[in-house]
């Protein structure tokens, strides 16, 4: 094997293990590129009173980071509409790229936007090793 094969085999080899290493050592689910992000919408507003009438949500922000670090709130990954007058508690994880994430989701009224809610997140686009032991009889 010339030296540049071999270089560009130990070059795979290494980002395999680093691609491996890093989803062992991640936080949170570890997900395929389909997932779902899933909540439970808030009932009241941040002085106990009902999510009603004038203090009803007008929107969902949904904001996806790649460190534990909340976000600056106003720039959202997203923004969920209500669908037949109710607010959507799933998001599909569009245009998250692999790796390691947070999640964080706040509701907005029209007196502003809420608390956010968080949770981490791997997603990953690993594809079935071969299988081995393949015969014929």
């Amino acid at each position: 094997m010339n030296h540049r094969v071999r270089l560009v085999v130990v070059m795979v080899l290494m980002v395999l293990l680093a691609v491996s290493t890093a989803e062992a050592q991640a936080i949170g689910t570890v997900v395929g590129k389909e997932c779902a992000v899933n909540w439970v919408a808030p009932t009241t507003v941040a002085d106990g009173q009902a999510m009603v009438g004038n203090l009803a949500a007008t929107k969902v922000n949904v904001y996806v980071t790649t460190t534990a670090t909340p976000p600056v709130q106003g720039t959202p990954t997203a923004v969920l509409l209500p669908v037949g007058g109710v607010l959507p508690v799933t998001w599909g994880c569009a245009g998250v790229t692999p790796g390691q994430h947070w999640v964080w989701i706040s509701y907005s009224n029209v007196n502003g936007e809420g608390a956010l809610a968080n949770a981490p997140f791997v997603l990953s686009t690993a594809i079935p090793v071969a299988p081995s032991a393949v015969t014929v009889n």
